[in-house]
């Protein structure tokens, strides 16, 4: 599609902008918006911060490239008459995650609020309309990334915030921008929210599809007998039944020989220690790494890792699961993980079956309830599993992989085309708040 453009334009001198408008000026934030400012967190641990809480309290996490209505959180006057950096910012002001986990998120605010540390706000300006700084700061992300500082985790200087340029339009072309982005951001927006929805039901079909082939097989079958097992009336007459702990060894770290910060070392100089994190998606990833020293890899042989191997996370999100395949380096599992080793049955079907609503469901029925869900070995152990013979294994298996990469090769199509749905949106946030294109 083509877009229209300015008659005439300018050099605006600043490198990630280009040039721009004849007719527009451009400042720094300072300049044109008083009160840029942050927040901060009252202790937890003092009621008197958190006891009959009033005053709205916004955190970064919250931050999510949309307007927000609602807070979830609120803290007492106590809190803001003791801590000199919480201010009350007034509805419409623009807030953007300067570090953690949402960093570069932004957020146009319609409720008066304090923040968090995390945040820096930008309050109502008469030379900006709020949308159109929004949409402004989302365009400048990428520039605001390339200035960000640190090693490990990332912060944008608030004083990079501060002194960012801003363009501006006239306040009425500002109202047409913001008007403008409004309608093809929502309308993209909608796009990606169909493009989601497929994937989820990509996946119930494939958690449906595993669940029904590790309970009641692949092929037809005409008689069932009743069982013993937790939540499972009926198995196919011919298959058997096992406790977990009879078809493989289970194992954890044990606590006297947990670690602790001091044994974590630089990559080359230990043994990779496998955590919750890098399982995504019933699949090991291990894009971010972290090493131990090699005494606690020799320490507990029976937890170090090899291809075959199951892996399970016991604490927090307990249950993510996956086989280990084309593992390169010698490795252990972290306090919160499971190892599953010496498996006496084809360890795919294994594998699919405790990935199975089944025995998740299960997990989250026998989990230790507290802040952190947890699920020990011997719980889990007990856990008594169907076994259909080893040959139904193997056809479930190779069955199931067929599905599963079937279905994943879908997802990351419909993944890629949201990636290029985002994009489009940058691109054209960018190209209307700098004025590549005359809306």
């Amino acid at each position: 599609m083509d877009y229209r453009t300015y008659s005439a334009y300018k050099n605006s001198r600043i490198f990630w902008i280009g040039e721009i408008p004849s007719h527009w000026d451009c400042k720094k934030a300072f300049q044109i918006i008083s009160g840029i400012g942050s927040g901060a967190t009252p202790l937890r641990s003092e009621d008197k911060n958190f006891n009959k809480p009033q005053t709205n309290w916004l955190l970064s996490g919250e931050l999510n490239d949309e307007v927000i209505e609602l807070c979830n959180n609120r803290i007492s006057e106590h809190a803001i008459t003791s801590h000199r950096n919480l201010k009350i910012y007034p509805n419409n002001s623009v807030a953007i995650a300067m570090y953690g986990t949402t960093i570069g998120r932004t957020s146009l605010i319609k409720f008066s609020t304090t923040v968090n540390q995390a945040c820096c706000v930008f309050p109502p300006s008469n030379s900006i309309y709020p949308k159109y700084l929004f949409y402004f700061l989302i365009s400048s992300r990428p520039f605001l990334f390339s200035n960000a500082e640190g090693s490990g985790q990332l912060n944008i200087n608030i004083n990079t915030l501060k002194s960012l340029p801003i363009l501006i339009p006239k306040y009425k072309e500002q109202l047409l921008i913001s008007d403008y982005l409004d309608k093809k951001i929502e309308n993209i927006n909608k796009l990606i929210t169909k493009q989601k929805v497929l994937i989820s039901l990509l996946k119930e079909q494939l958690d449906a599809l595993i669940n029904r082939s590790v309970l009641n097989g692949i092929e037809r079958i005409s008689e069932f007998k009743s069982t013993h097992l937790d939540s499972l009336t009926m198995i196919p007459s011919h298959w058997n039944s096992s406790p977990i702990k009879y078809i493989c060894q289970l194992y954890g770290r044990i606590g006297f020989r947990g670690y602790s910060t001091h044994d974590i070392v630089d990559p080359g100089y230990g043994v990779l220690s496998i955590s919750p994190s890098n399982i995504s998606n019933n699949e090991l990833d291990l894009h971010k790494k972290t090493y131990i020293n090699w005494s606690k890899y020799y320490q507990s042989p029976e937890i170090q890792v090899y291809n075959k191997d199951i892996l399970m996370v016991k604490t927090a999100s307990i249950g993510k699961v996956c086989i280990v395949d084309e593992l390169s380096e010698p490795a252990t599992i972290n306090p919160q993980m499971l190892i599953f080793k010496d498996i006496k049955i084809n360890h795919q079907y294994l594998f699919y079956l405790l990935s199975s609503y089944y025995i998740q469901s299960l997990l989250v029925k026998y989990s230790k309830s507290s802040t952190l869900p947890s699920i020990n070995q011997e719980t889990l152990g007990a856990l008594i599993i169907p076994i259909p013979s080893i040959k139904e294994q193997k056809n479930i298996s190779s069955y199931l992989s067929l599905q599963s990469h079937r279905v994943t090769s879908s997802i990351k199509l419909i993944q890629e085309n949201i990636r290029l749905l985002l994009e489009k949106k940058n691109i054209l946030i960018h190209n209307v708040v700098t004025g590549k294109v005359h809306v």
